[in-house]
């Protein structure tokens, strides 16, 4: 693809190629390549000032750094990104990133941090248009949250669950770990 975007032209697609690459580096585990495409991906975002393109990159940055164990980056990169999003009022994208922040927290120990996010994002959720199953899964980890017993496995079926239920409306939650 990247033969094919005149990047002068058609900045956002550069974007859009640098971004994507990042992503899916990173979820490969390939995370040195995927900080140096998403510095790429960062420079263009910053040019196009758009906050919906500046959000990405700093959600795919707090999963490079939280693969990279730089706790401290992936926090900072999350917050922002919520925030942008809330913003935004897109509130899937909000509700991904502020999981993955929790499974941050979580893996540090910080229990009492996730239990505050969970009390602060859930009621946010539940005021925007998503399907009512979306809200019941995000209202469990809440209830876990609060009761301290949320899981790693439970936190990674939400998020998978939530990357599939934005694109397909209805979709039942079934948890798992």
């Amino acid at each position: 693809a990247a033969r094919l975007i005149d990047f002068e032209r058609e900045p956002r697609l550069a974007l859009a190629l640098h971004h994507n690459k990042a992503l899916c580096l990173e979820k490969l585990g390939r995370l040195e390549e995927a900080g140096r495409e998403l510095a790429t991906a960062q420079r263009l975002a910053e040019r196009s000032a758009r906050r919906p393109d500046l959000a990405r990159v700093e959600w795919v940055g707090g999963r490079i750094a939280a693969g990279l164990g730089d706790v401290v980056a992936a926090e900072r990169a999350f917050r922002a990104a919520i925030t942008a999003f809330c913003e935004l009022e897109a509130p899937f994208d909000a509700a991904l990133v502020s999981l993955e922040l929790a499974l941050v927290l979580l893996q540090e120990g910080r229990s009492s941090e996730v239990r505050e996010l969970a009390s602060r994002m859930v009621p946010v959720f539940e005021s925007q248009e998503i399907e009512v199953e979306a809200r019941a899964a995000l209202a469990l980890f809440r209830a876990a949250a609060v009761r301290e017993t949320l899981e790693r496995g439970f936190l990674l079926s939400l998020i998978a669950y939530l990357e599939r239920a934005r694109r397909q409306p209805g979709l039942r939650f079934h948890p798992r770990g």
